[in-house]
């Protein structure tokens, strides 16, 4: 299994398994607790559907400041930020203050986060391997999402929402900790002629 020799691409996996362990625990149990909290029905939709809308105004940033930093910080950024919407949502009681912060914060980690996550993987793949390790990484995924949902709602059930959606917060931040072992990668601020195959990136540790 020679697409398993890509360090990088194994620390991006584990990552994206802890990651995708509180997507389908916390975020299965997202909307219910809104309307648990006093958010109407129609309220919860129309928030999820600000989160989207919210994206698409802090999407032009991302090129600049991936041209400015690389996508490595960024991505680690996506992934905090995106960690602490799960203690704003503990936070929320009927349409308010908090719900409005959670919109922010949760649209500004997804624009963050699955924006340049993608450019990353595929900067640090191999081009030759690229279906192997994206599989092994959606069956990683696949196999959490059948763990986080048992184990947030029994946390729900016993703990509580704090607990629970606490836990989900620090569970994510920590899906930071293997970028600590791969390479940043630098985003060329342009492009000449409309040929080129790849978008031109470097890699610095």
């Amino acid at each position: 299994m020679a697409f398993f020799r890509n360090r990088s691409v194994n620390l991006l996996n584990i990552h994206y398994g802890i990651f995708a362990l509180v997507l389908s625990g916390g975020g299965a149990f997202y909307g219910v607790y809104l309307l648990r909290a006093g958010v109407s029905a129609p309220g919860v939709l129309t928030a999820l559907a600000a989160i989207t809308l919210c994206r698409f105004a802090f999407r032009p940033a991302i090129p600049f400041l991936a041209a400015r930093f690389g996508l490595k910080p960024l991505v680690i950024v996506g992934t905090l930020i995106c960690a602490c919407q799960y203690l704003v949502l503990t936070q929320v009681h009927g349409v308010g203050w908090p719900l409005l912060a959670l919109i922010i914060v949760s649209s500004v980690g997804d624009t963050f986060y699955w924006t340049t996550y993608h450019a990353y993987f595929a900067s640090v793949g191999d081009d030759h391997h690229r279906g192997h390790q994206i599989s092994a990484r959606e069956a990683l995924a696949q196999v959490v999402g059948i763990v986080g949902p048992l184990v947030t709602g029994w946390m729900l059930t016993v703990y509580g929402p704090l607990v629970a959606f606490g836990a989900s917060s620090v569970t994510m931040a920590c899906a930071a900790l293997p970028f600590l072992g791969t390479p940043n990668v630098k985003v060329a601020k342009s492009v000449s002629g409309a040929s080129a195959q790849r978008a031109p990136a470097s890699f610095c540790s």
